[in-house]
């Protein structure tokens, strides 16, 4: 029985091992490609790592999330960032909710972008650019408003005018 716990450890100790070079490995291809703009290959490494090899690593997915977007892949970036948005990690989540907020501000969804850079803000209160794209996004939406009232002034305006 002594034999065969010890040939046991000794046999998972050198799968292990295998594996953890395997992984890294990985991770620095992934990273590689990524650093060359070859963001097909970073998502099939880091898709790899997360999916066939089940590592639980923010940092990878919040990396395949990086390629999606830079890919043009949004939906797929929005569900990673998404996914990375209930991270333990609270500087993972402050990014994850930062790039949800940038997507949403790209699509001039103003008051989401808004409240994602504050989501982003509560949960990493150091983020400079959260704090910075909240504020712009404020400033946008004040504009917005002003750029509104000033039209309705100019219709009540020009209904008045037809009226005389």
């Amino acid at each position: 029985m002594k034999i065969i716990n010890l040939l046991y450890l000794i046999f998972s100790t050198i799968f292990s091992t295998n594996d953890v070079a395997k992984i890294n490995k990985l991770k620095k291809e992934a990273e590689r490609y990524f650093f060359e703009k070859n963001y097909e290959l970073a998502i099939n490494k880091y898709s790899y790592l997360l999916d066939s090899m089940n590592i639980e690593d923010d940092n990878v997915q919040l990396n395949l999330s990086h390629s999606y977007l830079l890919n043009n892949d949004t939906i797929k970036a929005i569900d990673e960032y998404n996914l990375l948005s209930s991270s333990k990690n609270n500087e993972i989540k402050s990014i994850a909710y930062q790039q949800l907020g940038v997507i949403s501000n790209k699509h001039n969804k103003l008051e989401e972008s808004l409240e994602l850079f504050k989501n982003s803000i509560k949960a990493n209160s150091l983020n400079t650019e959260s704090k910075y794209n909240y504020e712009l996004v404020t400033k946008r939406i004040k504009e917005q408003q002003n750029k509104e009232q000033q039209n309705k002034e100019q219709q009540n305006k020009e209904q008045q005018n037809k009226e005389q």
